[in-house]
């Protein structure tokens, strides 16, 4: 299995219970697709990005560590 990180950002808009389910809906996607996911950075709070995205300047973000077979 290959190591791959990758990184998430969701709408500001939503609550915080919303996100944190857009959240755990990617790591069973990545599970789904047999992917492990090895560790995730809490999901806390909205911050500043560095540019805007659809109109937003700022968002909720996580990072995944996940290992899968390549495609």
């Amino acid at each position: 299995m290959r190591k791959y990180e990758g990184i998430v950002l969701i709408k500001p808009t939503l609550e915080p219970e919303k996100a944190l389910e857009v959240s755990n809906k990617l790591v069973k996607v990545l599970e789904d697709n047999g992917a492990k996911v090895v560790s995730q950075e809490k999901l806390e709070k909205t911050e500043k990005i560095a540019f805007e995205v659809k109109g937003h300047n700022a968002a909720y973000w996580q990072i995944f560590k996940f290992e899968s077979e390549p495609t």
